[in-house]
């Protein structure tokens, strides 16, 4: 088959600037092998998340998907108490039954939302409260689905296939099949903040609603924002806690075409398809801060390490049918015949061994250095002439001098000023008169345009 659709999904702000990494490494690796085509629509990018404006940028990664790709959950003027109290009257007209809205919104919604609304400003984001994150989530849940199913819609245009064959023979491989696979979801971020412990479950039961096979979410561990002192914030622990939980408990066994009546209900309220069966993603990998050998300085270079690693997953046939397609698609038949040490799945006969999906994964690669090679040379000529506007007259100083820098650089200006004005025309020293012989130049041109407008008329 020839290279894989993909659809990134990035929740939270971790999620987004993975996905910046993956984006720019993509872009440089298609422009190192001559595609000048941009982004082909085979790879489509969604960054999910709670602020009104994106904060997927830092001072060690300053790429990012672009505005059209953001879906903010909130605009500047949102509110808390407004978005729960719009939430309570969907539930409410969505169902008469008591229960199921106690059980859908009322048993675990963050309340009084007046209060709650004072102390957490979520255009700016959940502050670290999964259930903020999740009321969020479930107020824009129909912007997040048509985002969704637009990039689903792009991922199956008829170009997409031939984009995609160009590219592989481009880079020097031959497809093996020039019909382009089914579209693979990877949804990454973490669940240790509050927009993506909230949201990241509503973005994987979206893409099961709309029949994809593979859903494969990355998540990264707390132990990736733990401080140089082996801290971590407050509430990192007790929302991946909570996240992983509801992850798990999503992905045992649902009768095929059985819904969860409270989730589901949401979902109804807000006009949004629920799946039928699992809600939960296929698979999830969990990334860590590093292994016995090598521990990474920042949670920046774990996005860099992730993101560089799915761009490569992206761009490699071989790479993406063994891990993809064979390590992943069975990891339910590996789940399924391993032993139960808790006892948790089901005992009935001919039940589905439930099973909870985590897997871990890890990059590695060998290279001379190519990859960082264009953009070393860019940094070293951008200072190189940066320095030299700054400090080349600093450069004049003779032998035997101590001059200041001021009286350096008066210097340079003496030495340049005559070429400077020979080369830009605008020397009106002594006999020179290059500005006003140009003026009566453009006078005379005047006056005759002037002439042919109003006489030609007249003279025929």
């Amino acid at each position: 088959m020839a290279l894989t659709p993909f659809v990134f999904i990035g929740v939270g702000g971790s999620g987004g600037k993975t996905l910046g990494v993956i984006r720019q490494t993509l872009k440089n690796q298609l422009g190192r092998i001559g595609w000048d085509g941009g982004i082909p629509r085979g790879w489509q990018f969604i960054h999910v998340d709670v602020p009104a404006d994106s904060d997927a940028r830092s001072e060690d990664l300053l790429d990012a998907v672009p505005r059209t790709d953001y879906a903010a959950l909130t605009d500047r003027q949102s509110t808390y108490a407004n978005y729960a109290v719009s939430l309570n009257q969907r539930v409410a007209d969505a169902t008469p039954d008591s229960a199921l809205r106690y059980q859908a919104w009322d048993c675990w919604q963050p309340f009084p939302p007046q209060v709650v609304g004072a102390s957490v400003n979520i255009s700016s984001g959940a502050g670290q409260f999964r259930g903020i994150g999740r009321v969020c989530s479930l107020q824009s849940l129909e912007k997040v689905d048509q985002k969704i199913q637009g990039a689903l819609r792009a991922v199956a245009e008829a170009e997409v296939a031939q984009q995609l064959n160009n590219i592989q023979l481009l880079s020097g491989d031959v497809p093996i099949n020039p019909v382009a696979g089914q579209p693979v979801a990877f949804v990454v971020g973490s669940v240790s903040g509050g927009s993506g412990s909230g949201l990241f479950l509503d973005v994987c039961a979206i893409l099961r609603a709309k029949g994809l096979k593979q859903v494969i979410s990355l998540i990264f561990t707390p132990e990736v924002f733990t401080g140089s002192d082996g801290t971590m914030e407050p509430g990192v622990a007790p929302n991946t806690f909570m996240a992983l939980n509801e992850v798990t408990n999503a992905t045992w066994s649902v009768p095929q075409g059985s819904v969860q009546p409270a989730r589901a209900l949401l979902y109804q309220a807000a006009g949004v398809a629920y799946p039928l069966g699992p809600a939960a993603p296929t698979t999830v990998l969990l990334v860590g801060r590093g292994n016995g050998n090598v521990r990474f300085a920042k949670p920046d270079d774990v996005y860099k390490t992730v993101g560089r690693s799915l761009a490569e997953l992206a761009l490699n046939e071989a790479m993406t049918q063994e891990i993809v397609n064979y390590d992943i698609a069975n990891g339910a038949a590996i789940a399924a015949g391993g032993h139960d040490r808790l006892n948790l799945s089901s005992t009935r006969p001919g039940a589905v061994k439930d099973r909870a999906p985590f897997r871990a994964l890890g990059f590695s690669r060998l290279s001379v250095g190519r990859d960082f090679f264009e953009p070393y040379v860019i940094d070293r000529l951008t200072r190189a002439a940066i320095l030299r506007l700054l400090d080349g007259h600093l450069l004049r100083q003779r032998p035997g001098e101590s001059l200041p820098d001021q009286e350096l650089l008066d210097r340079a200006v003496d030495s340049a000023w005559s070429d400077f004005l020979d080369a830009t025309g605008l020397d009106e020293y002594g006999d020179s008169n290059d500005v006003t012989e140009r003026l009566s130049t453009l006078e005379q041109l005047e006056i005759i345009d002037d002439l042919k407008v109003n006489l030609r008329p007249r003279l025929r």
